[in-house]
C-alpha cells in the first residue's frame, strides 16, 4: 500500500540498510506527511547525522505533538541534547587547545627569529616537573637530552624520555621519544606502555629561566617543560 505510513517508513528503513540514503530520507518524507512520528524520528535522526540539529529538532517537537508519538521520539530527543552539549564541549576544548599553540607559536617564532643573547643556549643543565636534573649537549646546532622518569600513578614502569634535533638561535625542532625501560613489559592492569615518538617544537624563554616544548601536531597532548638549575 503506497499510501501506509508505516509501510513507507519501513522501505526508508529497508534502503537505509544498503546504503540508498537518498531513497531512505524520500520515503521517511513520504511517511513524514502521513503523520507518522516513528518516520519522524528516524528522519530527525538523519538530521542529526549530518549536523542539521534545528531540523531535527523541529521533526522531534512535531512529533511530540501527537497523542500517542513512538516511543523512539524522545530517545532521539535525548541524543539532539547528548550531541549539542557533546559538540559545545569539544568546541570549548579545541579553542582552548588553538589558543595554546597559537601562544606557544608567538614564542617559538620569536626565539626563532632572534638571538636573545650567549645566556640563552640550551647546552647546560634544567630540571624538569619531576625535579630531575637533565643535562642538554648541544654540538654543531644539534641537540640531544635524555633522561629516566619517575614512574607515573600506581605504575611501577619506569620510561626512557630522549629528545634530540636541531638547535637555531633560542630554538629547536625536536623528535621527543618514550619508551619503558622494560621492553618485555607492554601491558598490565592499568594499560599499554607502548613507545611514543612525537615531532615538537622548543624554545628558551626570552629571560632565560625555562625551556617549553609542544607536540607539533596540537591534538596530541605533549607539553615539556624544564627550567634552568639554580647556581
Amino acid at each position: 500500500d503506497p499510501e501506509n505510513s508505516t509501510a513507507l517508513n519501513n522501505l526508508g528503513v529497508a534502503v537505509a540498510k544498503i546504503n540508498l540514503e537518498i531513497k531512505a530520507t524520500e520515503m521517511y518524507k513520504r511517511s513524514v506527511e502521513k503523520g507518522n512520528t516513528l518516520a519522524m524520528a528516524n528522519l530527525a535522526q538523519c538530521f542529526l547525522n549530518i549536523g542539521l540539529v534545528e531540523e531535527a529538532d523541529g521533526l522531534i517537537k512535531k512529533a511530540l505533538k501527537d497523542d500517542e508519538p513512538h516511543e523512539n521520539v524522545p530517545k532521539v530527543l535525548s541524543k539532539i541534547k547528548e550531541k549539542q552539549e557533546g559538540e559545545k564541549t569539544e568546541w570549548n576544548n579545541i579553542l582552548t587547545m588553538a589558543t595554546n599553540f597559537r601562544n606557544f607559536m608567538r614564542s617559538y617564532t620569536s626565539a626563532y627569529f632572534n638571538d636573545y643573547s650567549k645566556l640563552g643556549k640550551f647546552s647546560g643543565v634544567w630540571v624538569n616537573d619531576e625535579d630531575q636534573e637533565v643535562e642538554f649537549n648541544v654540538h654543531n646546532q644539534r641537540l640531544m637530552a635524555d633522561w629516566i622518569g619517575k614512574p607515573v600513578g600506581l605504575s611501577s614502569t619506569a620510561y626512557k624520555h630522549k629528545l634530540s634535533g636541531t638547535v637555531h638561535n633560542n630554538s629547536a625542532v625536536l623528535e621527543y621519544k618514550r619508551e619503558p625501560i622494560d621492553k618485555t613489559k607492554r601491558f598490565s592492569l592499568l594499560g599499554s606502555f607502548d613507545t611514543l615518538s612525537l615531532d615538537c617544537y622548543a624554545y628558551i624563554t626570552y629571560d632565560h629561566n625555562e625551556i617549553h616544548i609542544t607536540a607539533q601536531d596540537p591534538r596530541k597532548d605533549c607539553r615539556l617543560k624544564f627550567r634552568k638549575q639554580n647556581t
